[in-house]
């Protein structure tokens, strides 16, 4: 049920009633309704609490955003995206506090895309990027055929922090799976 969630959002983030009655320019009165289930909030004030909250609509309203898959059957995973957040943060030694500052968002909404529990919209996606100082082909690197070069580079440079042994077993098994995926694309054929 709505009301539910919209009490359960703001009793996480530790508001009264007033407090985002206040922040949306509505009454208390207003808000109690939409949480008791006694009114229903109009499309512009569903948008508003759902920005307020920094979640979707499709989230605000238990909607499945369906899964997107491009023409040659690529789906696009952006749950992968808020790993490859956490990772590129996490190696630049970047607190999560800062981050969330400099893109304008909470450290628990931060944390929240990090795990892949929330897709960010466009222009807070683009914030953290540029937070980062992150390029959108390496955000988006498993997503985005395009991008697939980028993260080559990217792999190519992990390899040499490994100790000799594992860089030899791990070019071995790529290139053992290159091979068998070229018998099989050949046979295929």
């Amino acid at each position: 049920m709505l009301g539910d969630k919209l009490k359960s959002y703001r009793l996480s983030r530790h508001l009264t009633q007033d407090d985002v009655a206040t922040a949306l320019n509505l009454t208390i009165r207003r808000i109690s309704s939409y949480e008791s289930g006694e009114a229903e909030p109009d499309l512009y004030t569903l948008a508003d609490l759902a920005d307020f909250y920094e979640i979707s609509l499709d989230d605000l309203m238990d909607r499945q955003s369906p899964s997107v898959t491009d023409a040659d059957g690529y789906s696009l995973s952006l749950a992968k995206f808020g790993d490859r957040i956490r990772r590129f943060r996490e190696e630049k030694a970047i607190p999560p506090k800062t981050i969330a500052d400099r893109a304008h968002i909470s450290v628990q909404y931060l944390s929240a895309i990090e795990k892949g529990f929330r897709i960010p919209k466009f222009d807070t996606a683009i914030e953290l990027m540029n937070a980062l100082g992150m390029s959108a082909d390496f955000a988006l690197a498993d997503n985005l055929v395009a991008a697939h070069t980028t993260r080559a580079r990217y792999l190519e440079t992990l390899i040499p922090s490994l100790r000799p042994t594992n860089q030899r077993i791990m070019l071995d098994t790529i290139e053992s799976v290159f091979r068998t995926l070229a018998e099989i694309e050949k046979a295929g054929q």
